[in-house]
């Protein structure tokens, strides 16, 4: 049977529905304050995440207790408190701010191989030694590639069948101003560089230490630049034009430096002077570069 409430008696039932709703705003505010702090923490993971996550460094550049101009800077290790689970090894993921401003003209130096160490306002062709004209001519022999191309054939003719190059002559371009404004923009590539970028198997990293090491970090080799004696000049005391480019041979993938890994690759871009010293002899560029990624 249904009871009913004698007068002053409490009424049961809208007491159980404002307890009822009392704990319904609870459970609401607690909810709030849950997703405010999963927002916090997401905003600020995001901005850590923004300030750069990098793959660094390669072991052999970590081993080292110095850095050379223009190499990728060292990065910090991370430490994980006790009680806490361990994060990502600290040699492949890290945390880290945004690269150190690049070095400036008075911090970087001339090459440890170079000779003569001209001024910064001059340059000068150093005729380089025997045992240095030995590795490149060692670097032409295992370099080169024994294939005739269509494109050989039609741009070199008869030459398109030489099987080997014989190095009369090496110099090396000590250009100071060049050397400092390339070092630079390598030490901007390199910060933007992980191990993951690393490139191998490039034909020309068996090049001998007499021709100076390659800096690491920056995927930097040396690479072959088919031309003639009288532009060799030009492009030594005024460094590559970019509006030249294409003017011999053509541009394939548009204006731009064009380098090659096998030297009879850079061959079918090489010339003679038709007088002069050089007649008859073809010119080839063995340049730094620094591919990125």
């Amino acid at each position: 049977p249904a009871r009913v409430a004698r007068p002053g008696e409490p009424m049961l039932g809208k007491t159980a529905i404002a307890a009822l709703i009392i704990v319904l705003v609870v459970l609401l505010a607690c909810a709030c304050c849950v997703a405010v702090l999963l927002w916090y923490r997401l905003a600020v993971m995001k901005r850590a995440h923004s300030a750069g996550v990098a793959k660094w460094p390669p072991s052999e550049v970590a081993a080292s207790p110095e850095r050379s101009i223009g190499a990728a800077p060292p990065r910090s290790t991370m430490t994980v408190p006790p009680g806490e689970a361990p994060g990502p090894p600290p040699e492949t993921t890290i945390l880290m701010g945004p690269p150190p401003p690049p070095p400036t003209a008075t911090e970087i130096s001339c090459p440890e191989w170079w000779t003569a160490k001209p001024p910064v306002d001059s340059s000068e062709l150093v005729s380089v030694t025997s045992s240095i004209r030995k590795a490149v001519q060692d670097l032409m022999n295992t370099t080169w590639k024994d294939v005739v191309t269509r494109d050989r054939f039609r741009q070199l003719g008869a030459r398109a069948t030489v099987s080997k190059f014989e190095v009369v002559q090496v110099n090396r371009n000590e250009n100071p101003k060049q050397w400092q404004e390339y070092v630079t923009k390598r030490c901007s590539v390199s910060s933007h560089l992980t191990d993951e970028h690393v490139l191998r198997g490039v034909l020309t990293e068996r090049a001998g230490p007499e021709l100076g090491a390659p800096e690491p970090g920056a995927n930097e080799f040396l690479l072959w630049h088919g031309t003639k004696p009288s532009a060799c000049a030009s492009i030594c005391s005024q460094d590559f034009l970019l509006r030249l480019s294409g003017s011999h041979r053509g541009v394939l993938y548009g204006h731009g430096l064009y380098f090659a890994e096998s030297v009879s690759k850079a061959d079918e871009y090489a010339d003679d002077d038709k007088e002069g010293a050089y007649k008859g002899l073809y010119a080839m560029l063995l340049c730094r570069v620094a591919l990125g990624r």
